[in-house]
């Protein structure tokens, strides 16, 4: 067996990231905002050999990729190996600097079903939405901090990553590594971890959105003083489908933001006593859409105020869930979540985008309604200009 000391996983620094020796696990703050994929294109990894252990000039690290909190509980989705090479003889020390796109399958787009939520401070909606989806794997839940906490969060023990960083990133799994013999024989019992970009298929979002901007916000429990979280400009570049040798988000089909106004087109400003304020940030975030150049094939959330979690956000994010759960094909996911917010008409401010248009239901004083329509009936898809 090869007697390790410590190994560590470095930052694009060489800081490390996550280190673990026989007595302890030390991780940097930094662990839960560097997605090995999303900034950087390489796993650099250092471990020393115990004292009086024979040094040969090349050892190996073994690999897996898992999903983050499975700890053995799921099977893994790739297993790989590089050879490590020596950097120090007193103590013996070696390096591994390995590019991600050599790793075999890891920027391969994957056929499983994935999901990842980030959600608000307290609330409920994203836990329930994921327990309807049984058999999909878990990329990721966060929780959003309130305005005036601390921006980073993050569990090593659980294994959560930084919401924002989550967020950008689309999904994450966790990559485990371990020193072996230049072969992989006799590998060592000492392991560390850091988190790998993986977008999920579907992303899920319950939190603030400003309507003066059309960005994600992060608030409080009670009053309405926010601060800016995410904006679409930041996921139109974090979320390009190709991104050369680091990970793109071609995986990522759904974007559901279960918050506040951002989606809205303001396609007639005189139908209500808000448009001349409201301006059609939704316009930005269907720059996500593969039809302009995007990953997704819909998005799906509110044009207005959006339904607090109880009940009814409770409700939509349940119902909309089982329906992914039974099986939606991509051109199916814009009406069926319109379809789970017409039996309310607290949840009327619901609107979609996909590749053929834009959707809403048609609600007296809201922007765009049209008498020529029913009350409460869905309009569109009106194609984006």
């Amino acid at each position: 067996m090869v007697e390790v000391r410590w190994i560590a996983i470095l930052d694009s620094a060489g800081q490390p990231l996550n280190r673990t020796t026989a007595t302890h696990k030390q991780h940097a703050r930094s662990l839960f905002t560097h997605i090995l994929g999303l900034r950087t294109d390489r796993l650099r990894v250092s471990f020393e050999l115990a004292p009086g252990s024979a040094a040969p000039e090349r050892l190996s690290i073994q690999g897996l990729v898992r999903g983050a909190g499975t700890q053995g509980a799921e099977k893994p989705r790739l297993r790989f190996r590089a050879r490590a090479t020596k950097t120090g003889d007193t103590p013996a020390r070696y390096a591994v600097d390995a590019r991600l796109h050599n790793i075999n399958g890891l920027m391969a787009r994957d056929r499983q079903r994935e999901f990842c939520t980030i959600v608000r401070e307290h609330g409920t909606s994203a836990d329930l939405f994921a327990r309807q989806l049984g058999s999909w794997h878990n990329r990721g839940q966060a929780v959003q901090p309130d305005r005036g906490k601390d921006a980073v969060t993050g569990d090593a023990a659980r294994e959560i990553p930084d919401a924002h960083a989550l967020m950008v990133a689309g999904g994450v799994e966790v990559m485990e590594v371990w020193a072996a013999d230049e072969d992989g024989a006799d590998p060592s019992p000492l392991k560390t971890w850091a988190f790998v970009r993986s977008p999920a298929d579907v992303v899920f979002y319950s939190g603030h959105g400003g309507w003066w901007n059309g960005a994600l916000l992060r608030g409080t429990v009670f009053g309405h003083t926010y601060d800016d979280w995410l904006t679409p400009e930041t996921l139109l570049v974090e979320w390009q489908a190709d991104r050369g040798k680091l990970i793109g988000a071609g995986d990522i089909e759904l974007l559901v933001i279960n918050g506040c106004s951002v989606l809205l087109w303001n396609l007639d400003p005189s139908t209500s006593l808000y448009s001349v304020r409201r301006k059609s940030h939704g316009k930005v975030w269907a720059g996500l859409l593969k039809s302009k150049g995007g990953p997704l094939s819909a998005i799906c959330g509110y044009r207005h105020t959006a339904p607090i979690d109880q009940p009814f956000g409770n409700k939509v994010a349940e119902r909309f869930a089982a329906r992914l759960q039974k099986g939606l094909t991509s051109s199916q996911y814009a009406s069926a979540w319109m379809d789970v917010n017409r039996p309310n008409p607290a949840t009327w401010t619901a609107c979609a985008w996909d590749t053929t248009g834009y959707r809403y239901i048609n609600m007296p004083g809201l922007n765009s309604f049209d008498a020529k329509h029913a009350v409460g009936a869905v309009i569109g898809p009106i194609p984006l200009n």
